[in-house]
C-alpha cells in the first residue's frame, strides 16, 4: 500500500533508542546478576531479591530504567495512533506500572533501613501493581494495533505475545509450588520482550518518517485550508495519503495485499479488511462506499475475486463498481481496489 504515515506525535528517533537501550540496559543487568550472585539459588530466588546485598544498587538503577522505558513507551504509542486507534487507558496504565516499579527500587533502596514493617508491605502492593496494569496495558495496546493499519505488521504477533504474559503472570501467581524465581524472571522476560518488540517498530517506523514528511496537525490529524472546507489526511507520506476527506467523502488510495503469496482469494481479502480498517477511521464502513474500482493482473482470476468479494460486501448496500484487468507496479499483486465512500 502507499506510504507510511507520521502520527499525530511520532517520537523522534533518538527518543526510541533510548528507550531501547534502557530495556536492554535492564536486560543485560538483570542476566549477569544470575551468574554474579552465586549466593542466591537462580531458580528459586525472585529478581526482588537481587535487590540487596552485593550488586543490589545496580539493580535498583536498572529496574529505574526499566519503569522510565515503560512510561516513555506507554505515552509515546498514545502519541502515535489517530483516530479509534487512539485510547488513552493503556498509556495511563503504562505509566502507573513504570511509577509502581520505580516504587520498588527507590523503597528498598531506604524503607528496609527506615521503616522494615512498611518496607515489605509497599515493595508486595508496588510490585503486584506493575505486574498487572503493565500486563493488561500490552493486551489492550495489541488490542488497538488491531484497529490502526499502520500496526497491522505487529498486530497478531504483539497480541498473542501480550496473552502468554498475562498467562505466566498468573501461572506464576496461582501455582505456588512452582520454582518462584524461574516463574517470575520468566514473566519479567516476557514483559520486557514485548516492550523491546514494540519499540523496535516504533523505531524503525520514526527512522524511516521525519516530521518535515509528514502533513498531520499536532492533535488532530487535519489539515487546515483558508477556506471553510477542511481536508482530513490518513497515514500520509512524502509521496502519498492512504485516505482523504473532503465534504464528507472518503477517497481511499489504491489498497493493495501484504502477502504475496496469497492466491486471488486471500489478496482480495487482505484488500478488504486493509479498506475496512482505513474506512473506521474515517469514521464509516462498506455500506457507505459509493464506488468501487478493481484493478486485477489477470482477468483468470475474477472469479476468485468475487468469492471474496461477495461475502464482503453488504447485500443491499452494493456500490457502483468497475473492474479492470491491469498490469499493477508489483508483479506478485494480483489485484488492486480503490475505494470512495461517504462519510456520514
Amino acid at each position: 500500500m502507499g506510504g507510511g504515515s507520521q502520527g499525530a506525535g511520532l517520537p523522534r528517533p533518538a527518543l526510541v533508542v533510548a528507550v531501547v537501550l534502557a530495556l536492554l540496559t535492564f536486560l543485560l543487568i538483570a542476566i549477569a546478576l544470575q551468574f554474579a550472585r552465586d549466593d542466591l539459588d537462580w531458580m528459586r530466588a525472585t529478581l526482588s531479591l537481587y535487590l540487596h546485598g552485593p550488586y543490589g544498587v545496580l539493580l535498583r538503577v536498572a529496574y529505574c530504567l526499566l519503569a522510565s522505558a515503560i512510561a516513555a513507551l506507554g505515552v509515546m504509542l498514545y502519541r502515535q495512533a489517530n483516530g479509534p486507534a487512539r485510547r488513552g487507558l493503556p498509556a495511563v496504565l503504562f505509566v502507573v506500572a513504570g511509577v509502581a516499579l520505580a516504587a520498588v527500587a527507590i523503597g528498598d533502596s531506604w524503607l528496609p533501613q527506615h521503616a522494615p514493617l512498611l518496607a515489605p508491605l509497599l515493595h508486595g502492593f508496588a510490585a503486584q501493581t506493575a505486574f498487572l496494569c503493565v500486563t493488561v496495558a500490552m493486551l489492550l495496546q495489541a488490542w488497538w494495533f488491531g484497529r490502526d493499519p499502520r500496526w497491522q505488521h505487529q498486530h497478531r504477533l504483539a497480541w498473542w505475545w501480550a496473552w502468554v504474559a498475562f498467562a505466566a503472570l498468573w501461572l506464576h501467581v496461582l501455582w505456588r509450588d512452582s520454582p518462584r524465581g524461574l516463574g517470575q524472571k520468566l514473566v519479567i522476560a516476557t514483559v520486557v520482550g514485548w516492550l523491546l518488540l514494540v519499540a523496535l517498530a516504533s523505531w524503525r517506523r520514526s527512522r524511516k518518517e521525519t516530521p518535515e514528511t509528514s502533513t498531520w496537525g499536532h492533535n488532530d490529524g487535519y489539515i487546515h485550508n483558508s477556506e471553510s472546507a477542511m481536508i482530513q489526511r490518513f497515514d500520509t507520506g512524502p509521496r502519498m495519503s492512504e485516505m482523504t476527506i473532503h465534504h464528507g467523502v472518503a477517497y481511499l488510495a489504491g489498497q493493495v495485499p501484504e502477502d504475496t503469496s496469497a492466491d486471488i482469494v486471500g489478496q482480495t481479502q487482505q484488500v478488504l479488511q486493509a479498506i475496512d480498517d482505513l474506512l473506521r477511521l474515517a469514521p464509516t464502513d462498506k455500506s457507505n462506499i459509493l464506488r468501487a474500482e478493481i484493478f486485477i493482473a489477470d482477468m483468470a482470476d475474477f472469479a476468485g475475486m468475487n468469492e471474496a468479494w461477495d461475502k464482503w460486501v453488504p447485500q443491499g448496500a452494493t456500490p457502483a463498481r468497475a473492474t479492470v484487468q491491469a498490469k499493477l507496479a508489483n508483479p506478485a499483486w494480483k489485484i488492486e481496489i480503490v475505494i470512495t465512500a461517504a462519510v456520514p
